[in-house]
Parts: C-alpha cells; sequence; structure tokens
C-alpha cells in the first residue's frame, strides 16, 4: 500500500533528459534539489553528457549502478514508455512525468497513454502524470518540478499540503499561499491522471501527520467513490480540504478537455457531494487562501453563532449584512450581557455587532472584559474583531495583542479573528498566537464561515449520510404525510441545510420572532 511519503521522500532518483541549463525543464529539478540541500542521490541521465551539474550522467537508466526509488521522466512522448519499463526494472516505485503529447492531443496521444497504463498494471510503478508540473516534499527537500516559482520563493515546510490536475494554476496557488505566509509541506500536481488522480493524493495527504490542511484544485473525478472515501478520510481526520472545482459553466468544461483531457461532470452532483463530505468548496485563490490562514489554529467551532466587536459601527454594519447571507447567526448579546457592558461603556452599542466606541483607544482592557462577556454569557462560537489601523499602531499594537492572549488563553474552543491594517511582521505575530488576520471584513466572515463549516461537519461523523446509489436496497425511508415542520425535521438529521423556523403559539410569540 502506496503512502505520501513513498511518493514525496525517496533516496535514489534518477532524471531522464536531464540538463546541464539549470533553466531547462530537464535542468530545474536538478539545481532545485542541489540548492536545496536534498540528502538523496541524484542520478542524470542523458547519453550528450557525462557531468551534468557537477553530478556524473549515464548514457541510460540501465547504467546505473544501483537501483532507482523514483524516476522524473522529461523526454518526447514516444520515448516515454521505454524509459518507465526500464525505470521499473531498476526497483522505481514511482514515475514522474513532465511530457505532453498524451491523451490531451487526440488519437495518437491516446494510444500513448493507454501505453502508459498498461506498463503499470504490468510492473505495478506507480505514475504521475503525464503532462504534469511535477511534485515537490519541502520536508525532505525533494523538488522534482520545472516551475519557475520556486526560484523566486523557496518553500518552507509547514502543514499545507496542495493538489491539483492544473501545474502552472498549482504554482499560482503556491505564490499566493507563500505571500500570505502561509507554508506549504507538500505539493502535488497530477495532469493527465493515467495512475494517481487527484482523489487518491487527497486520501494519502489526508493519512500523513505531516499535513493539517488539503488545497485542491479540481477539473473532473474519474472514481466518485474513491474521492468519497478521500474526503470521509480527511473529515475523519480533522483535515480540512478546501476545493476550487472548475467546469462548471459550458466553456469551462470544453476547456477542461483540452486542458488535461478531462471530462468535467454535472456541476451541481460536485457540489452536493463536496458538501456532504465535508469538504469546503471556494470561488477564487484569494478566498482558498483566506480559509487556509482561518484554519491554521485548528480551532472549529461547533455551531454558527458569531460575535462581532468593533470600534468602527459601520464596519459592525457591513459585517453583520454579510453574515447574515453567509448563513451565520449574528444574534443579539442576552439583556443581561448588555446592561454589564454598558456599566463598562455607557455609551457603547452592545447588542451586536458590538460597538465599543472611542473609548477603546483610551483604555484597551475594555477588549478582554467585553470579550468574556461575549464568549460566557452571549455563547458565540466564534468572534471577528474590527480593529482597522489601531493594531498597527505602535503604542496600542502591542498590548491589544497581549490582551488579546492572556484573554483566549482559557477559550481553546473558540476562534477569534481579527480586521487589521498592520504591517507584515504584526499579522504574522497575531497569527502565530493563533488568530487569523485579514484586512477586509467580507473575506473574514467568508473564512469564518468555512472555519464553522469544518467544525460543524467534523462533528457529523456519527450521524448519517445519504447515499447516492440508485438502488432499491439503499432506499431511505421517508414517512408520508408530513407538515413543513416534520418535513424539515427530517432533512436536518442529514444536515441537509433548511429555512429557520420555529413554533408560535400565541401572538406574543410570533411578535418576538421579528
Amino acid at each position: 500500500m502506496i503512502n505520501l511519503n513513498d511518493l514525496t521522500s525517496p533516496k535514489k532518483v534518477a532524471i531522464v533528459g536531464a540538463s546541464n541549463d539549470p533553466s531547462r525543464i530537464g535542468g530545474r529539478p536538478i539545481s532545485y534539489m542541489l540548492n536545496s540541500g536534498f540528502a538523496g542521490d541524484i542520478y542524470p541521465v542523458n547519453p550528450k553528457y557525462k557531468i551534468i551539474q557537477g553530478i556524473k550522467s549515464y548514457f541510460s537508466i540501465d547504467q546505473i549502478p544501483t537501483q532507482i526509488d523514483f524516476v522524473v521522466i522529461a523526454v518526447k512522448a514516444s520515448l516515454v514508455s521505454d524509459q518507465i519499463k526500464a525505470a521499473a526494472k531498476k526497483g522505481a516505485k514511482t514515475a514522474l512525468i513532465f511530457s505532453s503529447g498524451f491523451s490531451e492531443t487526440g488519437e495518437n496521444g491516446e494510444k500513448l497513454q493507454k501505453e502508459l497504463s498498461t506498463i503499470k498494471k504490468e510492473t505495478g510503478i506507480r505514475i504521475i502524470g503525464p503532462n504534469c508540473l511535477g511534485i515537490f516534499n519541502s520536508f525532505s527537500n525533494f523538488f522534482p518540478t520545472f516551475s519557475a516559482a520556486f526560484e523566486r520563493a523557496k518553500p518552507n515546510p509547514g502543514g499545507v499540503a496542495i493538489v491539483s490536475q492544473s501545474g502552472a494554476y498549482a504554482a499560482h496557488i503556491y505564490m499566493v499561499c507563500h505571500s500570505r505566509g502561509i507554508n506549504v509541506g507538500h505539493w502535488i500536481t497530477t495532469g493527465n491522471e493515467v495512475d494517481l488522480e487527484v482523489a487518491e493524493i487527497i486520501k494519502l495527504m489526508s493519512e500523513n501527520e505531516n499535513v493539517s490542511t488539503i488545497l485542491a484544485y479540481i477539473e473532473s473525478i474519474k472514481d466518485g467513490e474513491l474521492m468519497i472515501d478521500a474526503l470521509k478520510s480527511a473529515r475523519e481526520n480533522k483535515k480540512p480540504v478546501i476545493v476550487t472545482k472548475v467546469g462548471s459553466s459550458k466553456i469551462g468544461a470544453q476547456a477542461a478537455i483540452s486542458h488535461t483531457a478531462s471530462l468535467a461532470g454535472e456541476d451541481a452532483i460536485y457540489d452536493a457531494i463536496l458538501k456532504q463530505y465535508g469538504a469546503f468548496r471556494v470561488s477564487s485563490t484569494e478566498e482558498m487562501s483566506d480559509i487556509a490562514i482561518a484554519v491554521q489554529p485548528r480551532i472549529f467551532p461547533i455551531g454558527k453563532k458569531l460575535g462581532l466587536v468593533t470600534v468602527s459601527g459601520g464596519a459592525g454594519i457591513l459585517m453583520a449584512d454579510e453574515a447574515e447571507v453567509a448563513g451565520l447567526d449574528v444574534s443579539p448579546m442576552p439583556e443581561e450581557a448588555q446592561r454589564s457592558m454598558r456599566e463598562i461603556i455607557p455609551f457603547s452599542s452592545p447588542k451586536n455587532p458590538v460597538d465599543t466606541t472611542a473609548q477603546f483607544f483610551n483604555d484597551l482592557s475594555v477588549i478582554p472584559k467585553f470579550t468574556k462577556t461575549m464568549l460566557d454569557i452571549g455563547g458565540y462560537d466564534g468572534i471577528i474583531g474590527f480593529w482597522t489601523s489601531v493594531a498597527g499602531n505602535p503604542t496600542l499594537g502591542k498590548p491589544l495583542l497581549n490582551y488579546l492572549k492572556e484573554t483566549m488563553k482559557d477559550y481553546d474552543n473558540r476562534l477569534f479573528m481579527h480586521v487589521l491594517l498592520a504591517s507584515e511582521e504584526i499579522r504574522r505575530e497575531y497569527e502565530s498566537s493563533g488568530f487569523p488576520t485579514f484586512t477586509d471584513p467580507s473575506r473574514a466572515i467568508m473564512a469564518m464561515k468555512a472555519a464553522m463549516f469544518f467544525g460543524n461537519s467534523f462533528n457529523l461523523k456519527n450521524k448519517k449520510e445519504l447515499n447516492f446509489k440508485q438502488n432499491n436496497k439503499n432506499k431511505l425511508p421517508l414517512p408520508k404525510n408530513l407538515n413543513e415542520k416534520e418535513v424539515k425535521d427530517f432533512l436536518n438529521k442529514f444536515d441537509i441545510p433548511t429555512t429557520k423556523d420555529s413554533v408560535a403559539r400565541n401572538k406574543e410569540d410570533a411578535v418576538s420572532e421579528f
């Protein structure tokens, strides 16, 4: 049984089509690994050279004087099959194919790709690609990729893992993460997926102790059952899966076919499966990176009750509007809590959003007092604070963070996120202290929605799941003659969202609901 380390931590690596030029496709992997301190052995293969980038080169794979674990192939498509056969004879467990010219190009390419599938079945070698940009493991400094992104931004080991059917877009996701200070440990592009596909990679990532969050770019899924199994594994291990699924439009679906020979499936089905099995679908890389930031503290609120505290009444209104659209519960503070807050700041607006007013600037101690009241009495599952440029102020910024750290040490199951404008250094200090930061309040709301989605999803493992298989054995018993509330109660058993309601037994109850 293969695991993620088998794919990404080999000791003996052959590069077929190796180049002495570190800027060429066959030269970049060697250059990256040499410069990063890869501890394994590298065996360049190219009959034109005796030495490549200071390393002895071999005429062919069979001339390598030892068994190998991994082979990178960067030669034209018609030569790939023979190279994989030779690598398998040398003991290679994995073959990574940069080469294009396979099923994405039409009938002839399809034949070549079928040859690869046959070789895989005959030899047992696992294949990544073809037509992919490569992979990396920043824990082991293994960089078999030709992406130019890593010349600009060397990865730092971390819990985020990226898997993508698109190579260039995977590099874009990585660069966005790097710019946000998100450390990426594993990065895998799957290309045409003759063998290893994105669903299996998600499963392997979900089982790896160095992975805490999975970011996935998907054009289509070949094996639906495998994908469901992968998402179940991630949910069981409490690892958020954040997905960009493209091809929802007719034009996008057609582009997916020509890109990696993927057939984009019915979008509504993908959407339903992702939601049911705990993956959060996003529509932009910015949103993906926001959520990756939000889940870094590993705090997943079980509930949707959101408290908002702000130094700006206007920002509070904006966030409340966004939270309602996002389906979050911005219930007002209990009267008892509101009275308590007014005793601290008579002119505050403590309903929710809680407006601290300008008194905040004179006495930062109101923040822990208000926060404790919101958590202890308000019962909010998560809080978003809007501090604008105050957090970046040389005088106020540090004391504010200290107050926040001291306050939240007793609430390890509540997520407190912050909207602030501050230097990179200050933002990183907040985030290293367990406080995700954002510059825009609307983005913070969406990130909180995702964190709460994961919290509720991770808590669902003992609930029944819908079965989409169409056979009599798996049909769900549906009681007859249900009223509206009973239907909603039935759907809620399977975590299918419905409109919120409550029973009003008299006129006063009905009025109090509005």
